[in-house]
């Protein structure tokens, strides 16, 4: 998909259409304008913040590129401010991506788990795919999360550090007050692998 610092739009397409299953009625998948600008940026090691309306595939916009094995990370954490998001977003990766398509090209399982307080699956971040709430990923970072014994908080913080972090629905953070906690979920990202989604120095993308 990319070699040299250049990026293959329609060779990206391709591969996304491989992994993703078959939209409804059977027809391919095409990825949208917005989904390509945003593999395009990770793959020239860009953070990118993508501004998108609801329903316009920002989850796998963020999720092909790892998916498909353009990413150097290993390991893929997923956040949102809420347990109910956690839960949709878990299960729009295990069913929509094709789990043997992007194990091929990753050259790991496609294991998509959710770690909050209610469903603790991946309590020490070692699946392929974890979609986490923020304190989670925040307190695993800070090596004081509660999910973990003290001698496995360091690994804890490795495995969330040393992923591809994906921040979503950040926009459900309150301004003002709020702005502190926002700063340190930016500073999260930003300590993330190249290429973390929503972090900075950033590449934005928005709707035309």
């Amino acid at each position: 998909m990319s070699s040299q610092g250049s990026f293959d739009r329609e060779l990206f397409a391709a591969a996304a259409r491989e992994i993703v299953a078959r939209q409804p009625g059977g027809r391919p998948f095409t990825p949208l304008d917005a989904q390509v600008a945003v593999a395009e940026a990770l793959a020239t090691h860009r953070r990118v913040i993508a501004v998108l309306p609801t329903g316009s595939g920002k989850t796998l916009g963020a999720a092909l590129p790892f998916g498909l094995g353009q990413l150097a990370p290993g390991q893929m954490v997923y956040r949102t401010p809420l347990r109910t998001l956690t839960s949709a977003q878990a299960k729009t990766l295990g069913a929509d991506i094709d789990g043997d398509m992007a194990s091929a090209r990753l050259g790991l399982p496609w294991n998509v788990r959710q770690q909050t307080g209610a469903t603790p699956e991946d309590p020490d971040f070692e699946e392929t795919a974890t979609v986490t709430t923020f304190d989670q990923a925040l307190s695993s970072a800070l090596r004081i999360s509660y999910s973990a014994s003290v001698r496995r908080r360091t690994v804890n913080a490795g495995a969330v550090l040393g992923s591809y972090l994906v921040a979503d629905e950040l926009h459900l953070f309150p301004h003002g007050g709020g702005a502190p906690s926002r700063r340190t979920l930016w500073g999260s990202c930003a300590r993330g692998q190249p290429g973390s989604a929503s972090s900075g120095p950033r590449h934005s993308i928005r709707p035309p």
